[in-house]
Parts: C-alpha cells; structure tokens; sequence
C-alpha cells in the first residue's frame, strides 16, 4: 500500500500531544509527480480498495478510493486515500504529503491552544468545509469539522448541491457559523430525508430576520432554547437549526460523528443493516441502536462519542 502504514504511524507520533482520542484521522494525501504517474497510482489502489469519486479540481483530476479495511495508528482509523493529478506545469515530489483530521473545536481554539505551530489559514474562507493547517518536518496536517467522506456525499447529493449553490445559506449565513448535519453526509440518506444545517445564535429575533431575508417563505418554532426554520427546494426539505451553543457541541452534529465513525468501523454488512430499517420507517438513532443493542440509542450514541475508533471497533465488531 505504498507505505501508508509507516506514513500514519510517523504522523500519529508526532501529532500525539495535539490530538484527542475521539478525533478523526479522516484521510491521507499521495501525491503523484505526473499524469503516468497519476494513472499508475489509481490501478495501484484499485486492486485493494474502491473509487469514491474522480473529479477535475484546479484543472487536474483527484481521485479518492476507499479502502477496504481501515489502517489504523494510535487507535485512530483512516480508510480514504486522496490522490491528485499534479496541476498543470507543475511537478510535486511524490508520495504521501499529509494527512487530514476532523475535529470538534473552533479553530480559534485549536490555534490558540497550540500559538507555537505556524498555522496556515486562508483556507478558513471556505463555505462548505474550510480548514486549518500546519506543517510538521516530513507531512503536513489539515483540520476540518467534516469528514472528506461527507464532503463527497454532500456533493453527490444532487438536489443538496443545487440548494447550497443556488441559497449561498452558507456564505450569507456564515456569521453564525453554519455546520450541515443529518444522514445525507452520512449517506444513509432516503428519498424523504430532510436536509439539516446547525446554526450558533443567541439572539433568535435577529437569526429569525436573517433567515427570512434568504427564504420568506420560511415558518419557525422556537422556545428559549432553540429556534428551529423550515423550507424546501425542489422537493427538498430543509431544517435550520439554531441554538446558543456551537454546532460543534449541538447532539445533532454529535450523533453525526460517532455515526459517521461508526459506518466507517464496521463496513458495508453494518451499513446495510441500517438502510435496512431505515427503508422500514424506522429514524437514524433508533436503528443504530436496534443493530448495535443500545437501550437508549439518542444517549448511548452520545456516550460513545469520546471512544477512540479502536475502542468502538473492539466494542461492536
């Protein structure tokens, strides 16, 4: 597997005085030094390991595959292997140049916590998944707050991708730091699946005003907690979410990960389980838990949210 093994092993020693336990190590980058190479690479991880997707990006192809079993380092598991062509007249060392993680801090945080390592930020202008990054001496490490997976589901999601491009919600609706959740990231989505997007506001009059300035048609239900708008678009159903606390504490985007992370652990035979019943009417927490035997699936999944992949896998396999 053209040393992924050792590559994840150098990255999880060096990064382990600034990663907890429950974050994700999402996936790794192999850069290729030619088109030939490209091409050569893609039929070297094809005999192991499934194509997700092959898109143009910046005027040259980047394939991701998946891997069939994940390659795990200090207890974090990584299954997705992101391979780009080099950009036209460029010619990059090749090999694997980093890896990238998902987290559940702010970034402010997490650079504030860590002022002596030298953070790259233009990619915070992002809307959909921006990101942090910082170099080490042999790799490079990218933060994020979704997976590189759910990022491919969101965009395959046709009638999602069309909304996002055609409201900007997450641009215009930035300030108050927007986050996507649900099963379409999950890609455990059915024909009737809402799209979610979890919002940070206190003042809920003011959050009221903005959303109705990008959908009029929009009706709400609030208490002192939440506030909670409704809308469609071609034939979509779109909930947005919004409370005081940050989308990255929300149970809403918590349930999101450990799920996530779960689906990841325990393979298609798991994933099929859950669609199952899903197909059945059945929601997305009761049927984790009906699969995994959890009494109470919305809390138990919260519980395990702070298990390493190592434990969750060594739990439910």
């Amino acid at each position: 597997m053209l040393n992924l093994q050792n590559f994840l092993d150098t990255c999880a020693k060096n990064l382990l005085p600034y990663m907890k336990p429950h974050w994700e190590v999402d996936h790794a980058c192999y850069r290729t030094d030619s088109l030939e190479h490209y091409e050569q690479t893609k039929r070297d991880f094809a005999r192991s390991s499934v194509l997700l997707i092959e898109s143009q990006v910046g005027g040259r192809p980047i394939a991701s595959y998946q891997l069939k079993t994940p390659k795990f380092a200090r207890g974090h598991a990584t299954d997705i292997i992101e391979i780009p062509a080099p950009k036209p007249g460029r010619k990059p060392d090749s090999g694997y140049e980093h890896i990238e993680v998902v987290i559940d801090e702010p970034f402010d945080q997490l650079q504030a916590r860590f002022p002596s390592l030298k953070w790259e930020t233009k990619a915070l202008a992002k809307d959909l998944n921006p990101e942090l990054e910082t170099s080490f001496e042999s790799f490079n490490v990218k933060f994020h707050h979704h997976s590189l997976a759910h990022i491919i589901n969101i965009e395959k999601h046709e009638k999602t991708n069309s909304f996002l491009q055609h409201s900007q919600i997450l641009s215009k609706l930035s300030h108050f730091s927007p986050l996507i959740s649900g099963t379409i990231p999950l890609g455990i989505d059915t024909p009737d699946s809402n799209l979610d997007i979890l919002f940070q506001a206190t003042d809920f009059d003011h959050f009221k005003a903005e959303v109705l300035k990008l959908f009029s048609d929009a009706s709400f239900s609030q208490d002192q907690q939440h506030i909670l708008a409704k809308t469609s678009f071609q034939g979509l159903e779109i909930e947005i979410y919004a409370s005081a606390l940050s989308p990255l504490q929300q149970n809403a985007h918590r349930h999101l990960r450990i799920e996530g992370r779960l689906l990841k652990l325990l393979g298609t035979p798991f994933r099929d389980k859950i669609m199952a019943l899903k197909a059945q009417g059945i929601k997305t927490e009761p049927a984790f838990g009906q699969v995994l035997e959890l009494e109470k699936p919305y809390q138990d999944l919260l519980d395990l949210y702070f298990c390493t992949d190592l434990e969750l896998l060594q739990r439910f396999s």
